[in-house]
């Protein structure tokens, strides 16, 4: 049987709506103007 943890990392960013996140961005063009560093992971980077 193997044993699976979890990262504290993954246990922070679970409760974030991803599909939420991303239309929240899509209604405020936050992306607009990125060209790889994306709204999701500027928020990664912040936690």
């Amino acid at each position: 049987m193997k044993i699976q943890t979890i990262s504290f990392f993954a246990q922070i960013i679970k409760p974030i709506p991803r599909l939420e996140f991303n239309n929240i961005i899509q209604t405020h063009q936050a992306d607009r103007f990125s060209k790889r560093f994306t709204a999701w992971n500027l928020l990664i980077a912040l936690l």
